[in-house]
């Protein structure tokens, strides 16, 4: 079923090429287990090419659906000591996905982070590796943030940045990138004020509650 799957998604036609995403997604949430140990990292490696597709990246509910797959494997990778930062910080395709991908990437793993069930260790663990793509998230998002015209995907931008908060960027730590004087001004906007707003209110929280000595994810 796992090749199967990658073989759907390169079909041509996308209702075909849909059921593949969803049908790989669903086997990595539920049967990680059955993948053989040596060839997870070759199916995320095949999973962040299909996301570097402009075939791909046009087809909104499709790149959804291929990166939810993209982010469970992340997810269950961050088991492993040192599995995730090769897989995915290592990745020279997952680095230079292009922006629809990467901001898709952005907003979908704090969501499902959330929504996973995980051991407090485990998810401390989890939450030291994702801290550690923070300036890589900062780096990512500041280009259209700054430069787009378009609120919608400036929109996106904010909420990515408000969910990857939680892995510890807090009021101070926001303060010293470029984004913080961007997020100010777009408090004035009628479109962006809103989650403009969930930005600093995640910040603030993890000034305000930050994560006991031993915990620290920063």
């Amino acid at each position: 079923a796992w090749e199967v799957s990658v073989e759907l998604m390169r079909s041509p036609q996308l209702n075909v090429r849909f059921f593949g995403a969803n049908t790989l997604h669903q086997k990595i949430k539920g049967d990680y287990e059955e993948l053989p140990a040596e060839a997870r990292d070759n199916l995320l490696a095949a999973i962040f090419g299909f996301m570097q597709l402009p075939e791909v990246c046009s087809q909104p509910q499709i790149l959804t659906k291929i990166t939810l797959g993209a982010v469970a494997l992340s997810l269950h990778f961050t088991k492993e000591d040192g599995k995730f930062e090769k897989a995915v910080l290592g990745s020279s395709t997952f680095l230079s996905l292009p922006l629809p991908a990467a901001l898709e990437f952005m907003l979908l793993l704090p969501q499902e982070f959330e929504s996973t069930s995980f051991t407090t260790k485990r998810k401390d663990e989890a939450m030291a590796k994702f801290s550690a793509m923070l300036p890589h998230v900062v780096s990512l998002l500041q280009q259209p943030l700054s430069s787009s015209t378009d609120d919608a995907s400036r929109a996106k931008c904010l909420s990515a940045l408000a969910g990857w908060c939680t892995f510890g960027m807090s009021l101070t730590n926001l303060r010293q990138t470029p984004l913080h004087d961007l997020i100010v001004g777009f408090l004035q906007s009628p479109h962006l004020c809103k989650p403009a707003c969930e930005v600093f209110e995640c910040a603030v929280s993890i000034e305000c509650y930050p994560a006991e000595p031993d915990e620290s994810i920063l």
